[in-house]
C-alpha cells in the first residue's frame, strides 16, 4: 500500500492450510476401510445382506437365496474391491488438496516479494491463484509446486503412481490396460510408495522387525524409509495386500511433510516510504 497512512498487511504461511485436509481426508479413509474390512471379515450369514431400511428392500437381479461359500467369499472380494477403488480416490483427493493449497502458499510467497499491494489486490491475486490451481491437472499440479520449493519433491513419482492406480481402478475396474501403462519396458502398470523399515544388523545381513519377530543377542535396532514397488501386467487385475495398502496411504501422509519442510520463505515487507 503506497497511500499515506496506509497499514502494512503482514501475511504468513501457515503449512497447518496444507496438512490439515491432507490429514482430515486420509484419517477418515483409514477409519472407513478398518471398519469395513472388520465388517466383512465378520459377515458369516449365508444369505446377501440387506439395507436396514423399514420394509421396502431395493435390489437389482439379486434373488433372497441362500449363498454357497464361495457366492460369500466372491460377494467379499468384490467389496474388498470397491473399499479400494473407493479409498484410492479419497488418496488422489487429499494429494490435490495439499498440492493445491502448496500451490497457493508459493505463489503467494513470490508475488508479495519485492511489492506493495492493498488488501483487495491481495484477496484478488489469491483469488486468481486459487482459480488456476482447481483446473492443473494431478501431473501438472505436482511439477508446479515441486519447482517452487526449495527443493524438488522426492515423491513425485510415487504420487504420480498412485493416481495412475486410481484411474485403472475407477474406470477399468482394476484390470490393467494399455491406457494404464507407465513402466513401457515391462508393458506393466508398477505402482511406487514409500514404506517404513524397522531392522537390526546380524552377521552382515540387515533383517527386517515385524509382529513377532525376536532380535537375537544384542543388536541395533535401525529404522529407515525405503521404496517399494509392484507391478501388475497387462490385464492383470490390481490387488493390494492390507500391508500394502497402508503403505500407500503412509506415502501420501509423506508427501505433506515433503511439501512442508520445503516451503519457500516469505520474503521480509519491503520498507514504507519516507
Amino acid at each position: 500500500m503506497t497511500n499515506s497512512g496506509a497499514r502494512a498487511i503482514a501475511i504468513a504461511l501457515n503449512p497447518n492450510g496444507i496438512l490439515a485436509p491432507l490429514h482430515r481426508i486420509l484419517r477418515e479413509s483409514l477409519n472407513n476401510v478398518a471398519l469395513g474390512l472388520h465388517a466383512v471379515d465378520q459377515y458369516e450369514t449365508d444369505v446377501l445382506p440387506n439395507l436396514p431400511t423399514s420394509f421396502f428392500h431395493f435390489r437389482i437381479g439379486d434373488r433372497e437365496e441362500k449363498l454357497t461359500d464361495a457366492q460369500l467369499e466372491a460377494l467379499k472380494e468384490r467389496y474388498r474391491m470397491w473399499m479400494l477403488t473407493t479409498a484410492f480416490g479419497e488418496f488422489t483427493k487429499a494429494v490435490f488438496a495439499a498440492l493445491r493449497e502448496a500451490y497457493l502458499l508459493c505463489e503467494v510467497a513470490t508475488s508479495c516479494r519485492g511489492t506493495r499491494k492493498s488488501l483487495d489486490e491481495v484477496r484478488a491475486d489469491i483469488e486468481s491463484i486459487r482459480t488456476k490451481a482447481q483446473k492443473l491437472d494431478l501431473p501438472t499440479l505436482v511439477d508446479g509446486v515441486s519447482a517452487r520449493l526449495r527443493a524438488p519433491l522426492a515423491l513425485r513419482e510415487h504420487v504420480l503412481s498412485i493416481n495412475k492406480v486410481r484411474n485403472c481402478l475407477e474406470h477399468r475396474h482394476g484390470v490393467v490396460t494399455k491406457l494404464d501403462i507407465n513402466d513401457q519396458a515391462n508393458s506393466a502398470l508398477a505402482v511406487k510408495w514409500r514404506r517404513s523399515k524397522i531392522f537390526y544388523a546380524k552377521d552382515g545381513r540387515k533383517i527386517e522387525v515385524t509382529i513377532g519377530s525376536i532380535v537375537e543377542g544384542p543388536a541395533t535396532v535401525m529404522h529407515k524409509f525405503e521404496d517399494a514397488t509392484k507391478v501388475f501386467k497387462l490385464s492383470e487385475r490390481i490387488r493390494l495386500t492390507v500391508d500394502e495398502f497402508n503403505e500407500v496411504m503412509f506415502t501420501c501422509y509423506l508427501l505433506g511433510q515433503d511439501i512442508v519442510s520445503k516451503l519457500p520463505a516469505l520474503p521480509a515487507a519491503p520498507a514504507a516510504p519516507p
